[in-house]
């Protein structure tokens, strides 16, 4: 029952897809949307 935890764990985290890969290949340039941003009026700094 350990050897198949083990084993079950040992595949779970070993992947052949780096974290970084996969997030660009999720939301790199080809897989993402152009947001237009509202343009803000500059605010006025606190004072402290």
């Amino acid at each position: 029952m350990e050897e198949e935890a083990r084993r079950i764990l040992r595949q779970a985290v070993s992947s052949s897809v780096r974290l970084g890969d996969l997030a660009c290949q999720l939301f790199g340039k080809e897989s993402g949307i152009e947001l237009e941003l509202p343009q803000h009026s500059a605010h006025v700094p606190l004072s402290f």
